[in-house]
């Protein structure tokens, strides 16, 4: 996922979880404090950065690796 400027600063939960193929209800569960999906709040609204959401899936990106390699 590669991040134009053109896209909008923040993203809704609705925008985010349509982004990354997830529910909303997924992505409530791996956002903080919860999960470690860093979030804005503005009020009751919860909004996510594009370059927070692409930090996020390449730190998970390596969790994997990690775990793939200590099971061998």
């Amino acid at each position: 996922m590669s991040i134009t400027v053109e896209e909008k600063s923040l993203w809704s939960v609705r925008e985010c979880a349509a982004r990354l193929g997830i529910s909303e209800r997924t992505l409530h569960s791996h956002t903080a404090p919860r999960g470690t999906l860093k979030c804005v709040r503005i009020g009751a609204r919860v909004c996510y950065r594009p370059e927070a959401v692409e930090t996020w899936l390449k730190e998970r990106e390596g969790d994997e690796n990690a775990e793939s390699k200590s099971m061998k």
